[in-house]
């Protein structure tokens, strides 16, 4: 994966810039995602 990353910072540097927004984005979202479900489990197993 570094080869590729060095290849890639070579050809063009908003593609890097770009990559990385793009996994800030995917985080926040798979959070989102998951997080939501998660509360309402906690929620569920304080009521019991």
């Amino acid at each position: 994966m570094s080869l590729i990353m060095v290849l890639k910072k070579t050809r063009n540097y908003n593609y890097i810039d770009y990559e990385l927004k793009n996994q800030i984005y995917l985080k926040t979202f798979i959070r989102q995602l998951f997080g939501f479900p998660l509360i309402l489990i906690k929620g569920l197993l304080r009521t019991d």
